[in-house]
């Protein structure tokens, strides 16, 4: 039997970047067309270190998107 899917997953993502996404279409990252998947966790206590590893560097104010898995479409 294939694990249970998390009802909540949690994404990181720049806000200047989300901001331009149209809210009527898909959401994907930017970095989609190169990985093919989106990165995310369902471990919340882990988001802060995350943040720092990929974003540390970024200036400006970033996103932290939860996600209700039962929206999520393949």
């Amino acid at each position: 039997m294939p694990p249970a899917i998390p009802r909540t997953i949690y994404h990181i993502t720049p806000a200047d970047y989300f901001d331009k996404t149209n809210p009527q279409t898909d959401y994907f990252p930017f970095y989609f067309r190169d990985e093919g998947f989106i990165h995310a966790t369902v471990e919340a206590e882990r988001i802060v270190a995350i943040a720092n590893r990929l974003y540390g560097d970024h200036v400006g104010d970033i996103y932290l998107l939860e996600v209700d898995t039962s929206k999520v479409r393949e």
